[in-house]
Parts: C-alpha cells; structure tokens; sequence
C-alpha cells in the first residue's frame, strides 16, 4: 500500500512542484502512510474483538489451545461478517462454548441463543473428527442462525413473549434460511418433503399451549417426522420471500404475522 501510496503523490508533486525538495515530501507521504496503517490496524482489531468467547471447562473436556484458537477464530468471523448483513445485531455479544453429548446427531454440535447478547455452543469431544474438525465444517453456519436469532429478538430468555406457536416455527425457519443462504449451508431441518402444506396446515392449526410439547414439534415427533417446525418455517419463509423479494435478512424484523400474510397463509 505504501509503495502505491508513495509513487501516485510522487508523480503528483513532480507535475506542479519538480524535484527540488522531493525528498522531504516523501518523509511526509511516509509517515502519513504509516499513519493510515495504523488507524486499518486499529479498526481490524476493534472489529475483532467484537464478541466475547467463554470456554467452558467445568466438564470432562478442557479445550486445547488450538482448538479454542481455531473456535475463536472462526467466531470473530462470523460476527464481522454477520454485522455487514445485519446491523442491528446487540453492540455486544458473548459466546460460550462447552463440550457435551447433547448435540445434534448429525453435526456433532449445537448452538443456542439463550438471552439478548448472548450465544451458546456445544461440541461433542468424544466424536471421532475430534472438536477443531467439527467446528470447521459446523461452527460458522451454527453462529449465522444463532445471530439471526439475536438480531431478530428470539431469544429463550429476556426475549419478547410468544403470543402463537408459529412465533417459533417462523424465527426458527428465517434463522435456518439465514444459514442457508448466507453462510452457503444445508442442514437437514431446512428440507421440507412434497407434503409440507399439510405440516403446514397442521402446525397453524396448534394452540400457545403447544409450546408445552416444544420437542415433539421442532426436534422429533413420536410419529418418527424429525424438525416439522423447522422445516414448516423455512418452508414459510422461502414463499414470503418468493413473493416479497425480501431475503430472511430483509425479513428479520418482520412480525410473525406479516410473514404469515406475505407467504399467503391468514394469521389467525
């Protein structure tokens, strides 16, 4: 940057000025270069330290070095990269990363967006890819839903109170397109099979109250479906977007109701 820097004002000065006092003009140029080096350096590293990472240690798994490194990483990220898409995301965020079995079968992993600013992620140690390769292949799309989540308010905690148990199945699938779309992702819970319109009519149909059998719907139902919600919001969201152009970013403050109305369902 600074041999460009130092060649254009070079030419600059030569044409209205010559040769005479170049040399000290050039320790000019030069320091403001170094100068302007400064400031990028400075704006990188405040971008960076944007989120707070917590490693979790209390369990039987203590985090190497590497692997809080290439967590820590990737979560830096994904935040700078997230704040370009939606910047409205809390000045502040934290992420706590713990080891666990309770994870998603097929990543070894899950995230959590349990109060305003703040996310939590679990790895399995004991898979055979060993934690750095999950967070790898898994971590980044993890991160794109969990802030979607923070963006839009959804959070377990702290959050705005349901008033339907389609505000779960639409945040969810928004966050899920989110993923997909924006971190180049393809989970499972966003494929919906041709007969979505009847899990539809089917999830419309449920009470506040179904929030009680919360697993049942998003997770596993005892029928052997797996993530109806997810898959039902997605569904959603892909025809509110097919119809308003409006991507799940565009999207993420939209009130449940209106995603109901633009994707053509009544929000009764």
């Amino acid at each position: 940057m600074y041999a460009v820097f130092y060649q254009l004002m070079r030419n600059v000065y030569f044409l209205f000025v010559g040769n005479a006092i170049f040399s000290s003009f050039s320790r000019v140029c030069a320091s403001l270069c170094c100068v302007g080096l400064i400031v990028i350096s400075f704006t990188n590293c405040v971008s960076a330290q944007s989120i707070s990472i917590e490693f979790d240690d209390t369990g039987n798994h203590i985090f190497t070095r590497d692997e809080q490194e290439t967590i820590t990483g990737i979560a830096n990220e994904v935040v700078i990269e997230v704040r370009e898409i939606l910047p409205c995301l809390p000045s502040s965020i934290t992420l706590t990363v713990a080891a666990n079995t309770s994870v998603i079968e097929e990543t070894g992993e899950m995230g959590m967006a349990p109060e305003p600013g703040r996310m939590e992620w679990t790895v399995d140690p004991s898979r055979s890819e060993g934690v750095e390769a999950i967070a790898k292949t898994r971590l980044r799309s993890t991160l794109y839903h969990e802030l979607h989540h923070l963006a839009r308010g959804y959070v377990v905690r702290g959050g705005a109170p349901r008033t339907s148990f389609m505000d779960v199945v639409v945040s969810e699938g928004m966050a899920t397109a989110f993923e997909r779309d924006f971190a180049g992702s393809n989970p499972a819970w966003g494929e919906y099979p041709d007969e979505i319109s009847t899990w539809v009519d089917e999830l419309l149909a449920l009470p506040l109250s179904a929030l009680g059998s919360y697993s049942k719907w998003m997770f596993e139902h005892p029928d052997g479906r797996r993530w109806i919600g997810y898959k039902v919001g997605t569904f959603i969201v892909d025809k509110a977007t097919e119809a308003s152009g409006m991507t799940s970013a565009a999207l993420v403050h939209k009130e449940t109701r209106e995603v109901l109305e633009l994707a053509g369902y009544s929000s009764n």
